[in-house]
């Protein structure tokens, strides 16, 4: 099981209610369905929308993506990545491109958008773009108060212009009479691009970055938003022509193509002024969070706003919503977690706008009677072991929920303080990660703290999915604890040696005999070794063996641990259900199985190294598969591959990007699918199938 981030396990239920764990022979993953409204949707915050003709919609996003969309049928026509970096604009060129400012300045052709780009680097991060008209120069606002102007015919460096001892540059603006306009901490500037002279400048508001500058379509007038104000500034002189207040900080402004109003985006609210005066038209209240980038379409009619990654669409003239439709709900943000029902029928996201939204896993329709209100964002959902509820943690509430997967009636809701992670055990069990202990909780009571090496601050925890095993990875390079759940007792821990250092988590399998540990682009894996089959003599013997380690005899205790060690590694999952009735037993008994899980076949081999850092992983039910999320931010890659719990051997099988960027992923219960949760609030289906010949 995965835990970089809390763990969305959904395996628990085929042990619980007695479905076969058998994976589906297979050497690939095929795509089968996207859960949840792919429509008009990044993968995170959007910077920056700009209508074109031809009802199309150019996005530039957070998720290190611009995306051309067509709104006709929202479909996304082409997409530009920026490798790691955020693309936070992106303009059309006279000639057909498309240019787009990311850490470096990019140019696409559209009609190949997967082809290498036109690459511009320059020793600033670019942040705003702006088309020179008539001319084939490009501006690009850059960190350190740079702007350069390069000519996009042949990349040549056409104008620096600089103001010493400034800050990022947010905005960049053509404006009529050979004039560029440009945002530089608090200052507005206006240059003679041609000569590089600086013609004016004038001061906002003291102390507030300017985040944007929209001319008018008639070029007389530039919008500046600074702080929680928006200023009509004239394009020729920069005088006031006026201010608007608001009550929190407004972000970015655009006009109407008639020239008649603007739109901009204020916090949590969308609002449209007349643009003579600034005085209010409408407003809409909206539960997106904050919207980050504002558009008209080409003829006016529309107004496109963004809230966490998904456009959204409003009537120009009164504010009211067309998209989506009232009687639709669409997941916002990312998906905190995703979980297939046991029998894989059912599929569960829940999305960072604190609901979750069930579906059939089959079709992809959104099932009636959701979405069901948690109240607090989820940054984690997972199957309870019977199949029967869903656990969502919610870190930022410190709570703990679990709703009844038929209906999602909520069942439970509690406090459990400021945690980092949750592993679920069995039934109401929880494993909570807090303050570098691992606190255990039975419903709503804790009831304890799992013992740590000494020196050890636990910082992941992961159960398997029957409950029955815990892993917790610690820093400073500490051993990995396994403990081992028994009548509703939690036995001493079992300390794996491992040299990863400090790892970054550990993901155990579906019966917790198998583990992955991961720290960057390295893997280990520990597989038990398999039971030995011991007859009635043998487990009497074993018996003698575990009371003589409370003797009071240092001899007998010694001959007793030799003679455990002597039965081999195999006897390993018989002594961890028996803990003895004494401390001197129980240390014993953990001592012993030390020392046979270094033994052959139950130490640490190394596992797959993957280029790019391992944010998430999942076994298959029966271990002979994995699946892990290779990146984290942007352009993550699905990787699959195959291993050996005799040998230790594993081989990758294979390695796409998946353009929904998955966060996490899981096997389902019979291990024939793998689902993901992505970060567009969307989950993936994908099937196990065999490789063709």
């Amino acid at each position: 099981m995965r835990v970089c981030h809390p763990s969305v396990q959904v395996l628990g239920a085929a042990i619980a209610m007695g479905l076969p764990a058998q994976v589906v022979a297979g050497d690939r993953l095929e795509r089968e369905r996207l859960i949840g409204d792919p429509s008009l949707k990044h993968a995170d915050d959007l910077s920056h929308l700009q209508a074109l003709p031809g009802n199309r919609l150019l996005a530039a996003g957070e998720d290190g993506s611009a995306r051309l969309w067509d709104l006709d049928g929202g479909v996304e026509i082409a997409r530009f990545g920026h490798d790691g970096n955020y693309a936070w604009h992106a303009v059309p060129l006279p000639d057909g491109r498309i240019a787009s400012a990311g850490g470096d300045v990019r140019l696409w052709d559209l009609d190949d958008p997967a082809s290498d780009p036109v690459k511009w680097e320059d020793d600033q991060s670019a942040y705003r773009l702006a088309v020179i008209p008539d001319t084939t120069f490009l501006a690009s606002a850059h960190a350190d108060g740079v702007v350069l102007i390069r000519d996009w015919v042949d990349g040549s460096l056409v104008r620096k212009l600089e103001v010493q001892g400034t800050d990022d540059v947010y905005s960049v603006a053509s404006i009529p009479g050979h004039r560029l306009a440009a945002a530089i901490d608090d200052i507005v500037y206006v240059w003679d691009y041609r000569s590089g002279e600086l013609l004016t400048e004038r001061q906002l508001v003291a102390d507030k970055d300017v985040y944007t500058l929209s001319p008018s379509p008639d070029g007389d007038s530039l919008l500046a938003s600074v702080g929680s104000e928006l200023h009509c500034l004239g394009s020729a002189d920069l005088a006031e022509a006026w201010t608007v207040a608001f009550g929190a900080t407004t972000y970015i402004a655009a006009w109407a193509p008639d020239g008649e109003s603007v739109a901009l985006c204020s916090a949590e609210e969308l609002i449209c002024l007349k643009a003579d005066d600034g005085t209010e038209r409408w407003r809409t209240g909206t539960e997106l969070g904050t919207h980050r980038a504002v558009a008209y379409s080409a003829d006016g009619s529309e107004v496109f706003s963004s809230g966490r990654g998904a456009i959204f669409r409003y009537r120009a003239a009164d504010g009211v919503q067309t998209y989506p439709a009232e009687d639709r709900r669409i997941a916002q943000g990312y998906t905190g977690g995703a979980a297939l029902s046991a029998d894989g029928r059912l599929a569960f996201l829940a999305a960072a706008d604190g609901w979750i939204y069930p579906y059939a896993a089959d079709s992809g329709e959104a099932l009636a009677g959701g979405p069901w209100k948690l109240g607090h964002r989820a940054d984690s959902l997972r199957l309870s072991p019977d199949g029967t509820a869903l656990v969502a943690a919610h870190p930022d509430s410190g709570s703990i929920s679990r709703l009844a997967i038929d209906g999602g009636r909520l069942l439970l809701n509690f406090g459990a303080g400021e945690f980092e992670q949750l592993a679920i055990g069995a039934a109401d069990r929880y494993f909570v990660v807090e303050s570098g202990g691992i606190h255990e909780w039975v419903a709503d009571k804790r009831i304890g703290e799992l013992p740590l090496e000494p020196g050890q601050t636990a910082e992941r925890v992961s159960a398997s999915a029957d409950g029955r095993r815990i892993a917790a990875v610690a820093d400073q390079a500490a051993p990995v604890s396994l403990w081992t759940l028994t009548g509703g007792k939690v036995g001493a821990p079992l300390a794996l040696g491992h040299d990863l250092g400090e790892p970054d988590f550990a993901a155990l399998s579906a019966d917790g005999r198998a583990m992955a540990l991961v720290k960057d682009e390295h893997c280990q894996f520990w597989f038990e070794p398999e039971s030995a089959d011991l007859d009635g003599e043998q487990l009497a013997a074993l018996e003698v063996a575990i009371s003589k380690l409370g003797s009071e005899s240092f001899a007998e205790r010694t001959k007793a641990r030799r003679d455990l060690i002597g039965m081999g590694a195999g006897i390993l999952p018989h002594i961890e259900d028996r803990h003895g009735e004494s401390l001197e037993a129980r240390m014993g008994l953990q001592i012993v199985a030390r020392h046979l899980a270094r033994s052959i076949g139950g130490k640490f081999v190394p596992g797959p190294t993957l280029e790019g850092d391992l944010s998430a992983f999942a076994f298959s039910p029966d271990a002979t598969r994995w699946a892990a999320i290779v990146g984290y931010n942007h352009s993550p890659r699905v990787v699959f591959g195959r291993c050996d719990p005799a040998t230790g051997e594993s081989a990758v099988l294979q390695s796409f990007t998946d353009p929904a960027s998955p966060r996490d992923l899981e096997f389902s219960p019979d291990g024939s699918r793998v689902l993901t949760a992505n970060r567009n609030a969307t989950a993936t289906l994908y099937r196990v199938t065999d490789a063709p010949e």
